[in-house]
């Protein structure tokens, strides 16, 4: 029987962000939140997920107040969260459409100044959104994303290098990861 000490032992303990993009109402949200459930014991628990929707419930004290133009400022304060957790050196996850290298540049810049391992998952579900985006909205965003650039590939954890507690914990939160 394996003691807590040898399993600590045994954990992986490199710094991860996770970086899931998609439509909206492609369950991001409900991905970030099964994976952070399930970090017991395989990897550093995830001690932040960053979302611009939540700048959203703050901008409307608790109800979603979307305001197309602000967008570039919920952005920018979740990228602003995403760079105070990796300053810490805790993982974490982003959760967010970044449908275009340009929407996620400032993550990947963060990942490699910091040294975290990039887990990237993208999302092609579709469910019902919670923020009742037009569905003309939702279908601009899934044409119009464009896949990983060689560069950010380069920043991606390969299936086959990540460690056993990695692929355990993607597993138990249902993701078959593409990388």
């Amino acid at each position: 029987m394996e003691t807590i000490s040898e399993r600590l032992m045994a954990m992986d303990e490199n710094k991860y962000l996770f970086l899931i993009t998609g439509a909206a109402g492609s369950g991001k949200s409900t991905l970030a939140e099964k994976i952070q459930d399930n970090t017991k014991g395989l990897i550093e628990p995830i001690s932040e997920i960053c979302e611009a929707d939540e700048f959203w419930y703050i901008l409307g004290k608790g109800k979603y107040a979307f305001n197309p133009k602000l967008l570039w400022k919920a952005h920018k304060w979740c990228q602003d969260n995403a760079r105070e957790v990796m300053s810490h050196g805790t993982n974490l996850i982003v959760s967010n459409t970044n449908i275009k290298p340009s929407d996620r540049k400032a993550y990947f810049d963060m990942a490699d100044e910091y040294g975290y391992k990039v887990v990237y998952i993208h999302l092609k579900t579709q469910f019902q959104n919670q923020h009742n985006v037009p569905d003309e909205t939702v279908k601009r965003m899934r044409d119009n994303y464009v896949d990983l650039t060689s560069e950010e590939k380069a920043f991606v954890v390969k299936s086959s290098e990540m460690s056993d507690e990695l692929k355990e914990l993607l597993k138990k939160a249902g993701v078959h990861y593409e990388y």
